[in-house]
């Protein structure tokens, strides 16, 4: 699997989780995102811990897990407004208005409809029925010219950027408000170049880069937005475009501090930390209260493995650079350095780490570093729900970053909210991009360990191993996604011949419930025959000794009566009282009158 791309903002490793699905394990961790605070981009940490978690015996193997982290924003607030020197909002709209009441009808005409217009063309203001408004005195109230109605978006922005009342920050409502503020005024430059840090912010490097190229055609020469270029292409990994923008502003003015801390930051994600160090030093020179240059040169440290220098350089600033102690990148930075710090054990590392970029937190809600990983350290300590709420702030205020979603998938899985957590990797999975090949993985395991749908995650499974092929890094045969393979592959096995015998004895069950079936039908079925045929027997008898219906019978003479033949023959004897009775009347029925009775 790639090692996850991260930001450089606050560098806490944030790298490989790994979450048995027998019993939980604490993640292995690869990878960081660092603080910085001047500018925002994307940098590769490959972190040196590859390690793989063993499945306890009995159990399936278990498959490395991708999980990855941002940086926060600057410590210092990108430019939100013009800077000093330019008009803060178009010059059209500065106009105050026509005045009001009857002042407000000098020069005024009526239309075809009745409404007025005003004499420096505005119309009367209508209602959502398409009356007239007055105000109540009776005079029209008018509407407002497209440059005020832009200004009034402009400032709508500002706030929402900003955060209304102290609140979470609106990206979403003030890029949308800056965006009809252009429509209402194109060449509004101020709207734009707002426009293009709101993009920052979302991490939009694209749209900023061009937004930023559109206010410098308009004023080539305004240094707050060719250093936000410069920042936007550092933050793309567009370092040769950067350096090209951070040099010729140098050559212009070669102590600019915030020119020489973007070259000392590129040498650094370069991987030349020692060039980053010798550049940070000599800004501290110029200018020895430049927290950026600190946060570069402790980042610098951090690189070469130098942990006590890094600490006190933080420690240093914090405690002697006026505002270094508010500034949330310092705290960020220190929370990272806490977390690595060799001389203290886990826990205490984690509690140095969790306080700092609380602090961090508390100076800056939106600090985006210190909201990542501080989600960090509750992910691998299983707090999925402490997590998941860092993340989806986070995910809010950079919707389209990869890593950010990659870890709010993790944290969604782990409080149950599979859709969710399946969606966000289908949607990174569906893309071309680096971390494809993290979001199928991380799927897989969803497929398999949670949602037990082992042939769709063996199908995810080889997905990635054919992304991974084509990317020229194949899944060697002792991987664990290999072992996982082979691993659900047995069990799959197990499941068909069990399902197999179950499906056997089921039928010859059938089998026999249909022998036993057709045994007590013929049974039942003779038993019937039998009592027909008795039933039949007996009505044949009824039938021979008595007369049928309808039949007519002759009364019987006295003799026949008495049983005797006027003396011809001799008389039938009684029964012996000893005799067998007949046991039927049909017995009694069967005999016949002497033969020669008188007539």
């Amino acid at each position: 699997m790639s090692w996850l791309r991260l930001n450089p903002m606050l560098a806490l490793p944030i790298g490989a989780m790994l979450l048995p699905a027998c019993k939980k394990k604490e993640p292995e961790t690869s990878g960081s995102i660092e603080a910085e605070p001047a500018a925002e981009q994307a940098e590769e940490d490959t972190g040196d811990d590859d390690k793989k978690a063993v499945a306890p015996e009995g159990t399936v193997a278990q498959v490395e897990e991708a999980t990855a982290a941002e940086d926060s924003e600057p410590a210092a607030e990108p430019i939100a407004v013009a800077p000093e020197g330019t008009a803060p909002v178009a010059a059209e709209a500065q106009q105050t208005g026509p005045p009001t009441g009857e002042a407000g009808l000098e020069g005024a005409t009526i239309d075809e409809s009745g409404m007025y217009i005003a004499a420096d063309g505005r119309r009367q203001a209508v209602d959502s029925f398409g009356n007239p408004l007055f105000d109540v005195d009776g005079y029209p109230i008018w509407e407002a010219l497209p440059a005020e109605r832009a200004k009034q978006l402009f400032e709508e922005a500002m706030m929402l950027r900003k955060g209304v009342a102290g609140g979470e920050s609106d990206l979403m409502g003030a890029a949308s408000r800056l965006n009809q503020a252009l429509s209402l005024v194109p060449d509004f430059t101020e709207a734009r170049f707002n426009l293009a840090l709101v993009q920052l912010d979302q991490d939009l490097i694209r749209d900023a880069v061009q937004s930023l190229k559109s206010v410098l055609e308009q004023r080539p020469e305004w240094k707050e937005a060719i250093l936000s270029l410069a920042i936007s292409y550092e933050r793309s990994g567009d370092f040769t475009s950067a350096t090209k923008i951070y040099t010729q502003g140098l050559d212009k003015e070669p102590e600019n501090v915030d020119m020489l801390n973007g070259m000392a930051r590129i040498y650094r994600k370069m991987g030349q930390p020692e060039i980053a160090e010798k550049k940070a030093k000599a800004i501290l020179k110029i200018d020895s209260n430049s927290v950026d240059a600190y946060n570069t040169l402790g980042l610098s440290y951090m690189d070469m493995g130098e942990l006590e220098l890094a600490r006190f350089v933080f420690l240093k600033a914090e405690k002697s650079v006026p505002g270094a102690d508010q500034n949330s990148a310092i705290q960020a930075n220190l929370g990272l350095v806490n977390y690595r710090f060799e001389g203290w054990s886990k826990d205490k590392r984690e509690f140095e780490a969790t306080d700092r970029f609380e602090k961090a937190l508390a100076l800056n809600s939106s600090d985006l570093g210190a909201m990542v990983n501080l989600a960090h350290l509750k992910l691998i300590n299983f707090d999925f729900e402490g997590a998941r709420e860092l993340l989806e702030r986070a995910h809010r205020k950079m919707p389209a970053n990869v890593p950010i979603q990659l870890n709010l998938a993790v944290a969604r899985r782990g409080t149950g909210e599979y859709d969710g957590a399946e969606k966000l990797y289908n949607e990174i999975a569906s893309a071309p991009g680096e971390y494809r090949a993290d979001a199928l993985v991380n799927l897989a395991i969803l497929q398999g360990d949670f949602r037990k749908d082992y042939p769709t995650a063996i199908e995810t499974y080889n997905e990635y191993i054919s992304v991974m092929e084509e990317s020229g890094s194949p899944v060697a045969e002792d991987d664990p996604v290999r072992s996982y393979i082979r691993s659900i592959e047995k069990i799959l096995e197990r499941a068909e011949k069990k399902r197999q015998r179950a499906a056997d004895r089921k039928k010859r069950d059938e089998e026999r419930a249909v022998r036993r079936k057709a045994k007590e039908e013929a049974a039942a079925a003779e038993a019937a025959a039998a009592e027909a045929a008795a039933a039949e027997a007996a009505a044949g008898d009824a039938a021979g000794g008595e007369p049928a219906a309808g039949q007519e019978v002759e009364p019987a003479t006295g003799e026949d009566a008495a049983g005797g033949d006027s003396g011809m023959g001799e008389p039938t004897p009684a029964p012996d009282s000893d005799s067998e009775a007949p046991s039927e009347a049909g017995d009694e029925a069967d005999a016949t009158p002497p033969e020669g009775g008188a007539e």
